[in-house]
């Protein structure tokens, strides 16, 4: 069957219709492609500034918290630990710090409200010697200089009178140690501990070992003539050349009167003790240096005590005096004015934001009975 003039005609224009319609759509999905295009192009110089953006803040906020922490380090407010905790939130390293077996893994350190003191040598001339009470500045004490005498007599002879000896005065003048301690009115008030206590104490230990070493070397010139430094006191040498005898020990012994024995020792230096007296042997190859027999006991050198004072000359040099032998409490004898005083001035300083903690006490020492001791000076003869 033959189609119609009228029906081609509709048939054709149907045709174009739709040919007219695709190439609608044709055109339409093509400026889409474009649009997507121009978006992605735009969404992407977004993302890209985002990102500039961001790098920029994070660059900013490491430079803030490094000036900060080095602001505290410098203060010393900030551990170790705790700046690499902040390193790590900054993105700057990671969360260890440290060996992971001492705790390291974010473990800022907790401060501990205890100071660690440095040990130290001591003296213990003033346990050994005679403490005396002084309110003046000179402390004169009566010695006896000489015995008085005496004779035998028949029945019928006549009696004459003896002497009745001497008697001296032994002036002791008394010295005066001080010291000043500075403190910062902000490490007072900021510690986390009673700081000013404690430093307090400190000094106060300072100035009882500055006090020994007075006691035993003093050079008796605005301070205590020590027991090592009295020319006075009779010397017996050490019978070697830089070096220590057994004779020299029996013959400092035999020097004393027997009277001193039940309270005599041998007062010397750790280091004499040790690298000297302790290495010396009997002719039976026994040392002579015998070892406590308890706690709290000392040690004892032909059978007599050991004292220590690590202030006491400490090297076998030929002219050194070191050892001493002898009743020291008769020999020597200390003078103790008022007990350590403690001033604390926040005046002084107060424009300076300081405060300063004064120490004042007076002192004196001195031998007064030389014949009680004898000193071992280094020498061959």
């Amino acid at each position: 069957m033959t189609a119609t003039k009228a029906e081609q005609k509709d048939i054709s224009n149907s045709i174009d219709k739709i040919g007219k319609g695709v190439e609608k759509v044709l055109d339409d999905y093509k400026d889409l492609g474009e649009k997507y295009k121009s978006t992605k192009a735009q969404i992407d110089d977004y993302a890209k500034e985002l990102k500039e953006i961001k790098e920029a803040t994070d660059t900013r906020f490491v430079e803030l918290s490094k000036n900060a922490m080095m602001g505290l380090t410098a203060q010393k407010k900030l551990s170790p630990e705790v700046k690499a905790m902040v390193d790590y939130i900054a993105g700057k390293s990671a969360a260890t710090f440290g060996d992971p077996t001492t705790g390291g893994y974010m473990a800022p350190s907790e401060f501990i409200a205890e100071v660690i003191h440095k040990v130290y040598d001591s003296g213990g001339i003033m346990a050994l010697a005679n403490v005396k009470s002084v309110t003046g500045m000179i402390a004169e004490i009566p010695y006896e200089a000489s015995e008085g005498s005496s004779h035998w007599v028949g029945e019928t002879e006549t009696r004459a009178k003896d002497g009745n000896g001497a008697y001296g005065l032994a002036k002791i003048p008394m010295n005066t140690l001080i010291s000043t301690l500075p403190l910062s009115n902000d490490l007072l008030n900021a510690s986390a501990m009673n700081i000013e206590s404690e430093m307090i104490n400190s000094l106060t230990a300072k100035l009882q070992r500055d006090l020994e070493s007075a006691f035993a070397v003093g050079t008796g010139v605005k301070q205590p003539l020590g027991l090592f430094s009295d020319s006075s006191i009779e010397s017996i040498a050490s019978g070697a050349s830089g070096g220590l005898t057994s004779d020299a020990l029996y013959s400092m012994i035999a020097e004393v009167p027997t009277a001193t024995y039940a309270n005599a020792r041998f007062v010397m230096s750790n280091k004499i003790l040790y690298n000297g007296f302790a290495k010396l042997k009997d002719l039976e190859g026994r040392y002579l240096l015998q070892p406590s027999l308890g706690q709290g006991l000392p040690m004892t050198l032909l059978g007599y005590p050991v004292s220590l004072t690590a202030f006491a000359p400490s090297t076998l040099t030929n002219g050194n005096i070191v050892a001493i032998f002898g009743d020291v409490r008769s020999a020597y004898v200390i003078g103790q004015g008022q007990s350590m005083t403690m001033v604390r001035d926040a005046i002084t300083g107060y424009d300076n934001n300081m405060t300063y903690i004064k120490f004042n006490s007076r002192v004196g020492g001195q031998t007064v009975m030389p014949s009680s001791v004898v000193s071992m000076e280094v020498n061959e003869s």
